[in-house]
């Protein structure tokens, strides 16, 4: 069953009510504008305003906090949510500006590698709200963030991220990341919260010096004469 929906909040309505979805991004009619990655980067230094409704204290369901846990791993260790989602076939990843979509393994591990190059990572900037649905096979959450980047400003995003059950665990199978500015008066603000910087990579050992040719290969010792089979060795004769 495919479906559009206008916000995040949508996702979670209907992932409540059915544990098999196929997402698709919001079309063009949409409620919701979706902005250019020009206006997103224009918007980034202004203060972040959380859109209406996203202000409210966040709900956790106790079923979901091993998602959760999960979720938090991911913002530490960013390449697991890349792993979570180009395992799963129908997964899917949505950025924050128009066209930023990416869906089946090639194209996510195309954007993962690029994340990764450019160092983009978030930190959580209030409470995650969560909800599972009712047969236990879905977990949704969504958490107001800030991402950084290198050569980028600080951007607040909010997240709203969809976990399948995986045996014992869950898997990250959705991943959708909102700008959340506004204009005043029509949310609440909130601080920008950054997220550690990336742990310098370790330089490489210095290659140790070759061994001479003498240390390395010792020459030979000369092979003496051979004897014939059965003959006694010559004793030398003293000299006078």
């Amino acid at each position: 069953m495919k479906a559009e929906y206008s916000s995040p909040s949508e996702w979670g309505k209907r992932a409540s009510r059915s544990s098999r979805i196929a997402f698709v991004p919001p079309s063009p009619q949409s409620a919701v504008a979706v902005p250019s990655a020009g206006k997103v980067k224009a918007e980034s230094a202004r203060d972040a305003i959380v859109p209406p409704g996203g202000a409210a204290a966040g709900k956790a369901d106790a079923r979901a906090a091993a998602a959760v846990e999960r979720f938090r791993l991911g913002l530490a260790a960013p390449q697991q949510w890349g792993d979570d989602l180009a395992s799963a076939s129908d997964a899917i990843a949505i950025g924050p500006a128009s066209g930023q979509i990416a869906r089946g393994k090639p194209a996510i591990e195309k954007l993962w590698k690029a994340r990764m190059k450019s160092n983009v990572r978030e930190a959580t900037n209030g409470d995650v709200t969560s909800a599972v649905t009712a047969d236990g096979e879905l977990a949704w959450l969504s958490v107001p963030v800030t991402r950084v980047a290198d050569d980028e400003d600080p951007t607040p995003l909010r997240i709203f991220a969809i976990y399948a059950k995986d045996g014992a665990g869950w898997k990250l199978t959705a991943l959708h990341e909102a700008i959340a500015i506004d204009e005043p008066g029509a949310g609440a603000p909130f601080k920008k919260i950054l997220p550690p910087p990336p742990e310098p990579k370790a330089a490489p050992e210095p290659a140790k010096p070759e061994a001479t040719a003498a240390q390395a290969d010792p020459p030979a010792a000369k092979p003496g004469k051979a004897r014939k089979p059965g003959k006694p060795p010559t004793k030398k004769k003293p000299r006078k």
